[in-house]
């Protein structure tokens, strides 16, 4: 029993602690209240519609309505939003409100072009409610013709809601105005010839059309904070051969706008083509709206005011930002994801700015660009004189994968500088440049070699050739020279690199400086070549020198055989010229210790010919006799020398023996051999059987 008390309690408390809600639960100011999410009475169709909020909105029909239950944390008076759609007739299209059983209906009295099934944006209409704390009813509904809910929102009484609020805050401050935010600012908007068309490849997936007809006037209500000169650029497709003209009225003056041909061919994978002009914006709010001009036709992409002021050192300056008059593309980050933005293929027209500067004199001008041609360029003026920017090829916009900053330098006045970049010859093939973006620095660094002695300047200061605020310096070879104290030291002689690096607009640039040491002439009188007798080894011989630490020596003309040489002995330092001098070499023959010479001695029978010793000895050496060669019996002495270009003759001596024959003649006397030797007869007795 005890147990079942306890759950009832804890039931109770939860219900009353759900009388109010928790805080979770409470509306939140500003949050959209999707009419197509919420109970729907006598509510035909859905509409799909890619700029309504929520992308749906609800056919009201005559009275069609939709309730929403609210959660009001503090009671209070607050300002109510309704969106919606309508291209009824005024007097026969309103907006009912029933708020907590007081029903108010509301007169339609702007139309925002819901005509022959086109998109368009919906308008957001404010009134003023009172909501209790707790729980509060909505219901939201039509009472006429040709009504479709959108949404709806609870903001502060004290907040001023405007229908921009849902779409964007237009500012003239360079950001991009979708051109399908267009409103209904001067009446007369519903018209078949106005369409939002789904795009996917344009700037933000839809384009906005206005063809043919002059009551069509969408606009803008667009913020300036200063007023003056303003460039107004519009971004837009049309169809190739044919020049749109379209008529803008800012604040109340008319501008007659041709647009360039478009290029793209209605490829918006690729293009999109851009034309700007100047117009007179006044601080605070300013209207502005456009209608067709019979002439072509164009869907916009999107809009972009920016004050016509002097950019300064070190801004980026897009180049699409700058142009005026025709342009023939350009190419957008959609399709070139490693540009800034946007790049121009600037074809006609130009792009301008101006900008600021302390002091006069030398600048450089940062250019990101791409180009397939090598000498492709384009003309600069500069307060009136004109010169060329000749770009490097960097492979063609299709072929690289990161920005390419060219360096020029320019001459700039003090004060403001007027600044025009414009196309080259009507050769294509200099006139193949794509821009992406400007910058202007005063840092500069020097390519030309630096040189250096040891005894004039021994040092060079880094800001004597390097004006950049910040940057990194490294040394190829610091056996050359050393960075001390922010300045180029020597260390020795020769040539090195010194590499200077920097950033530009996140893009790191790297400049090489080359750098040479002079080398002094030596003043000490402690370097010789001496004169020099070796004896031969095989090796090559060289010439005794003598010279101090630090110096090293080659030499020319000497030889590893005998023989008496004029050699050339060149001395060299790091910080001196080189010393040359000149000694005699001389290489002796050596006593040969080797026992390949070989010769023995030789003896013969007589016989009637010449007799000899026979010698032999390894390549290269030369054998001559002395007494060989003889005939008669007898015993010689043979001379033999041996004899070689690098080493002392070698003489042996050696016996040729000539022996003389003796004659034997067989006598057989009585059954005994005899012979007869010198005419002696020995006899031979032969032993008788028994």
């Amino acid at each position: 029993m005890k147990k079942l008390f306890v759950l009832v309690s804890l039931f109770v408390f939860s219900l009353l602690l759900g009388i109010k809600g928790s805080a979770s639960d409470y509306y939140e100011l500003g949050t959209h209240l999707e009419a197509e999410k919420y109970n729907v009475n006598n509510l035909a169709v859905i509409n799909s519609n890619p700029n309504a909020s929520g992308y749906k909105a609800l056919d009201a029909g005559a009275n069609g309505s939709v309730t929403y239950d609210l959660n009001i944390k503090n009671a209070g008076n607050y300002r109510l939003a309704l969106g919606y759609y309508s291209g009824g007739v005024k007097g026969k299209a309103a907006l009912k409100v029933n708020v907590n059983g007081k029903e108010e209906v509301y007169q339609i009295t702007t139309f925002n072009g819901w005509c022959k099934d086109t998109n368009r944006l919906p308008i957001a209409y404010s009134v003023d409610i009172y909501l209790n704390e707790g729980k509060n009813q909505i219901i939201y509904g039509a009472a006429g013709e040709y009504v479709n809910l959108d949404y709806i929102a609870i903001y502060d009484v004290n907040n001023e809601y405007s229908q921009e609020e849902m779409y964007a805050n237009l500012w003239a401050d360079g950001s991009r105005i979708q051109a399908e935010w267009a409103v209904d600012v001067v009446g007369d908007f519903c018209d078949k010839n106005i369409a939002i068309k789904e795009k996917g490849s344009c700037t933000d997936g839809f384009t906005f059309s206005v063809d043919d007809d002059y009551l069509s006037k969408p606009g803008y209500v667009v913020n300036v904070t200063s007023g003056g000169t303003y460039v107004f650029q519009v971004a837009f497709y049309g169809a190739n051969n044919v020049t749109p003209k379209y008529l803008f009225n800012v604040n109340g003056n008319y501008y007659l706008i041709t647009l360039p041909k478009s290029p793209a061919n209605w490829n918006r994978d690729s293009y999109s083509t851009k034309a700007s002009f100047e117009v007179e914006l006044v601080e605070g709010k300013n209207v502005i709206y456009y209608s067709y001009a019979r002439s072509g036709f164009a869907d916009f992409d999107w809009f972009r005011l920016y004050k016509k002021d002097s950019v300064g050192l070190n801004e980026v300056i897009e180049a699409e930002d700058y142009i005026l008059g025709d342009v023939n593309a350009i190419k957008s980050s959609s399709k070139y994801s490693f540009v800034s933005n946007y790049v121009v293929e600037l074809a006609q027209g130009s792009i301008d700015f101006e900008v600021s500067v302390d002091s006069a004199g030398s600048y450089v001008l940062y250019v990101s660009s791409y180009t397939g041609t090598n000498g492709a360029y384009q003309y600069i003026n500069i307060n009136g004189n004109t010169s060329k920017l000749v770009y490097v090829n960097n492979g063609w916009i299709d072929d690289v994968n990161d920005e390419y900053l060219q360096e020029f330098i320019i001459e700039l006045n003090s004060g403001v500088n007027k600044i025009s970049i414009s196309k080259g010859e009507d050769s294509i093939a200099y006139n193949y440049v794509d821009l992406d973006y400007f910058i202007i620095s005063k840092g500069n660094v020097i390519t030309e070699k630096i040189v250096l002695d040891h005894n004039n300047n021994p040092s060079v200061l880094l800001d004597s050739f390097i004006t950049l605020d910040n940057y990194e310096v490294s040394v190829k070879d610091e056996d050359v020279v050393k960075i001390e104290d922010d300045k180029i030291v020597i260390t020795g002689g020769g040539s090195t690199i010194i590499e200077v690096s920097y950033e530009v607009n996140g893009n790191t640039i790297i400049k090489k400086v080359p750098v040479e040491v002079l080398k002094a002439d030596y003043k000490g009188d402690d370097i010789s070549a001496l004169d020099t007798v070796k004896e031969y080894t095989g090796d090559n011989c060289f010439v005794d020198v003598l010279m101090p630490s630090g110096w090293s020596a080659s030499q020319t003309g000497n030889s590893n055989v005998v023989g008496e040489y004029e050699v050339t002995v060149t001395f060299t330092h790091p910080n001196y010229n080189s010393i040359i001098k000149k000694a005699t070499l001389v290489i002796e023959k050596a006593n040969y210790s080797g026992n390949d010479l070989y010769v023995s001695d030789a003896s013969y029978d007589y016989d009637g010919d010449a007799k000899y010793v026979i010698a032999s000895a390894p390549h290269g050496w030369n054998i001559s006799y002395e007494n060989n060669g003889q005939i008669e019996a007898g015993v010689y002495e043979v001379t033999i020398t041996f004899s070689h270009q690098n080493y002392n003759d070698v003489v042996k001596t050696v016996r040729l023996t000539i022996v003389k024959s003796f004659n034997f003649v067989p006598i057989i006397i009585g059954g005994s051999i005899g012979l007869v030797v010198l005419g002696v007869v020995i006899f031979i007795l032969k032993k008788k059987r028994k």
